[in-house]
């Protein structure tokens, strides 16, 4: 028996479905298109995705509407089909899948981390539409998802609770383990987000599970409210034209028992997972279920240890295989991936003397640079080379280079014999 979605975070552990926009990807339809026009136009696809999700064991099913709003469909001309998307979306995820599943109204973010692209007026109209769709059409709640900021997920929240009482679940996307990304401490947004009427909070995308578990280790020790978890199949790689997500349906299951030990009520996938991921998830808390329905003792709670819950840039990098690896000290890219970074540019001098050079590269270090760029021969005056200088940077200071190259100064030969170098040389 299905029970209100409060109740059910009270006494279970619920599977969520996976990923829409990137599954829909691997079926063949192409990246440029809306996917939630599909809501209309071809509606026995997204009502296949729903059920194949449903028959891997998922029941929390996430309406096909994430991009619904008013400000993203009108990129492709959709904008006076708002409200008719929505309810197509609502409709479709209803009818597929069994009354045991709870149909959640899937709404993502409009500012999209860019913090002054959207006025917070046009935020709440394009909400308050699509909100007042979702919830018309008979969901039996509201998912929040991707959002950067608490300042617009509290707008979200406010309109939600303008139109309905329904259950509302709050995730955040976040670049650094410790905070959103308008700089509030996790456990602050998350403590707002509940005195406002959310009902469960957490996070999705950007990340792997390892990432998302170095959050949640992050929060306060007294937190208990309930967690919702859809992270990525790790990062993406981009392989003979097709991206692609290597993180494994077997790894997730893995991960999908930590979650249930470190509180989550609700755990699914976001980018790149599939219905095999979520079988995996839903077959890993099989035995974890029945446990909580007899009262025995369900799962042992799970931490990280002080070491794990540091950012990534500062011990190591989950790769696209859930595995992990020592991260090579002048990896620039596993660094950005995992937090902000402060990079600052030094050109280098336009004469044989390194030795001022050095010495501003060294103090630049000192103050928490995290990678020094440098141009190629910038303005067209000549300079030493930064091939010559990164080397030095790396080798005598221990500091990153980042080495632009102009293609203005070489053919094509010459640019890429000085690729090769710059790869000889570990750069």
């Amino acid at each position: 028996m299905k029970h209100d979605l409060r109740e059910a975070l009270k006494n279970q552990i619920l599977v969520g479905d996976g990923a829409m926009g990137t599954y829909l990807y691997q079926l063949g339809f192409p990246v440029g298109i809306s996917y939630e026009e599909l809501n209309l136009s071809r509606p026995e696809v997204i009502a296949d995705v729903h059920r194949r999700y449903y028959e891997a064991g998922a029941r929390v099913i996430e309406t096909n509407t994430f991009s619904a709003n008013r400000e993203k469909l009108a990129k492709y001309g959709l904008e006076e089909q708002t409200a008719e998307i929505n309810r197509a979306g609502a409709a479709i995820a209803r009818n597929a899948v069994g009354a045991d599943a709870y149909v959640l109204g899937a709404v993502g973010s409009i500012r999209v981390g860019k913090r002054k692209n959207v006025r917070s007026q046009k935020l709440k109209e394009d909400f308050h539409e699509q909100i007042s769709a979702l919830v018309d059409s008979g969901v039996d709640g509201l998912l929040f998802e991707t959002f950067y900021d608490l300042e617009e997920l509290l707008i979200a929240l406010q309109m939600a609770r303008q139109v309905s009482n329904l259950p509302v679940v709050c995730q955040f996307a976040v670049e650094d383990t410790a905070r959103t990304n308008d700089g509030i401490p996790l456990g602050e947004a998350f403590a707002r987000l509940i005195e406002s009427g959310a009902d469960a909070v957490g996070f999705n995308c950007r990340s792997g599970p390892n990432g998302i578990m170095r959050s949640i280790a992050r929060l306060p020790e007294d937190f208990a409210f309930p967690l919702s978890i859809f992270p990525n199949a790790g990062l993406p790689d981009y392989v003979d034209g097709r991206i692609t997500y290597k993180s494994t349906p077997e790894y997730f299951a893995d991960c999908a028992v930590k979650f249930a030990g470190m509180g989550a009520k609700i755990i699914g996938g976001c980018c790149g997972t599939t219905p095999e991921h979520i079988n995996a998830i839903s077959a890993a808390l099989d035995s974890v279920q029945k446990n909580m329905s007899t009262g025995a003792p369900a799962l042992e709670k799970f931490t990280l240890s002080e070491a794990d819950a540091e950012p990534l840039s500062e011990q190591r990098a989950e790769d696209t295989n859930g595995t992990s690896e020592a991260v090579h000290e002048g990896s620039i890219i596993d660094l950005v991936r995992s937090r902000h970074t402060v990079i600052v540019e030094l050109d280098p001098p336009r004469d044989l003397d390194l030795t001022r050079f050095m010495e501003g590269a060294s103090l630049l270090k000192q103050a928490g640079a995290d990678a020094i760029t440098m141009a190629d021969n910038s303005l067209a005056v000549t300079r030493m080379s930064n091939m010559a200088v990164g080397t030095l940077l790396k080798e005598k200071l221990g500091i990153r280079p980042i080495v632009h190259i102009a293609c203005r100064d070489r053919n094509l030969i010459g640019t890429q014999s000085h690729l090769m170098g710059l790869h000889a040389l570990g750069i």
